[in-house]
């Protein structure tokens, strides 16, 4: 019991003491043109993420990657924070880039983030899921004064931390790199 516990708080110490391996927004630089088509509403946060179980936080993963894909096509980062937890860093600066992008004038076509096979482990009443996360390739322009980019496909091991409480998944943090 006392190794769990130690597990569990280094854990903790990893991933949530500041976010501060939270990988960086990142998207790489050839240039190419798009227009623009983002979906007009939110994914539905689908019935399998309401539960409390090792599938219900895979799912809720998948969801949180379907998120960020929304938020970065609209600029609508309004399910992304209420999907995460006011003190995970690393959420809150792709909320904070996917704003400022669109309110400069700026957007993001392609590049769908989506979740592959979830580990999931238990770490005391939090949850570590890793996963290799994908991101599609797609278009950028940052700003209205800039030229629209195209960026390549990528690929990362990633860990997230989520907690289930008041009967919804909440993300605490994420991090590169399996982190358990």
């Amino acid at each position: 019991m006392r190794r769990t516990w130690w597990s569990s708080l280094a854990l903790a110490a990893v991933l949530l003491a500041g976010c501060s391996g939270d990988p960086k927004p990142r998207e790489p630089d050839p240039s190419g043109s798009e227009t623009p088509k983002p979906s007009a509403t939110p994914p539905p946060l689908p019935e399998a993420a309401t539960q409390e179980t090792a599938e219900g936080a895979a799912s809720f993963v998948d969801h949180y990657a379907d998120v960020l894909t929304y938020s970065s096509h609209t600029g609508d980062t309004l399910p992304l924070r209420e999907a995460s937890d006011p003190s995970c860093q690393g959420c809150a600066t792709y909320a904070d880039l996917f704003e400022e992008r669109h309110k400069a004038g700026g957007w993001r076509t392609g590049g769908a983030w989506t979740a592959g096979e979830v580990q999931v482990s238990q770490f005391g009443v939090d949850i570590a899921l890793v996963t290799e996360l994908k991101t599609g390739a797609g278009t950028v322009k940052e700003n209205s004064d800039s030229e629209p980019r195209d960026f390549d496909q990528q690929s990362e091991v990633v860990t997230f931390v989520a907690s289930y409480a008041g009967g919804k998944w909440t993300m605490l943090g994420f991090a590169a790199g399996d982190q358990t």
